[in-house]
């Protein structure tokens, strides 16, 4: 399991080097660069960052308040394990945030905005079928991404921005590759004929049929047969 980040670059520009330490680290959880139980030396981010370790400890306790990261003894700060059942219960909030957010988009939504998703769920479908699965997390989010945005709670959207950074990136494209592209067409047609109500069941459903695939692949990915 590995201890430090690779090649996550050195610390440049006008942002406090705190902001950019814990935004590096951040990304390299979401995105699964960062296993589950990753020890984060001090003196190796420093290193490998380029900055001095009095960023790095305000960096740490940030994403330990944001529950990324925890403290043990003898080990220092390590990226925080999920159990299965907290996976499941993150995924849970999630269908209920956003599967409002999807009912109040239905009637916001222009005619740019259903072109623009039923271009993501084209994109999907062909990387799908090409195997280029590694290009899909991009596409997932910004099909999500279009439809939560267009809500009109800043509130609502602030919700359903925070659950999706206490989740490994790496979860949504893992498991289920040809279910989404069915059930992302149902959303958005339900959405263009207006039936807000069944948008938002629909996207309710869809989280919730992957949730048991991820939280079964989280605990593979914790106990480092993720990649197996």
């Amino acid at each position: 399991m590995a201890d430090d980040i690779v090649s996550i670059g050195r610390i440049e520009g006008p942002r406090s080097a705190a902001d950019q330490v814990a935004h590096r680290i951040r990304e390299a959880i979401r995105t699964g660069q960062l296993s589950p139980g990753a020890r984060l030396k001090e003196n190796r981010l420093s290193e490998q960052l380029g900055v001095s370790r009095i960023p790095i400890r305000e960096a740490l306790s940030r994403l330990e308040a944001e529950g990324l990261v925890k403290r043990e003894p003898y080990r220092g700060a390590v990226v925080v394990s999920l159990t299965p059942e907290e996976v499941t219960e993150f995924y849970m909030l999630q269908s209920l945030v956003e599967g409002h957010a999807a009912k109040l988009a239905t009637p916001r939504l222009s005619r740019e905005d259903v072109a623009i998703l039923r271009h993501l769920i084209h994109q999907i479908k062909q990387h799908v079928a090409t195997g280029r699965h590694e290009e899909l997390p991009p596409l997932h989010r910004q099909f999500h991404s279009t439809i939560y945005s267009r809500c009109g709670s800043a509130k609502l959207i602030s919700w359903i921005e925070d659950l999706y950074s206490r989740l490994p990136r790496n979860l949504s494209p893992t498991v289920r590759f040809t279910e989404p592209v069915e059930e992302y067409t149902r959303i958005v047609d339900a959405m263009e004929a207006g039936d807000a109500e069944l948008a938002g069941r629909l996207m309710s459903e869809h989280i919730q049929h992957g949730s048991r695939a991820k939280a079964e692949y989280y605990a593979r990915l914790a106990s480092g047969d993720g990649r197996s």
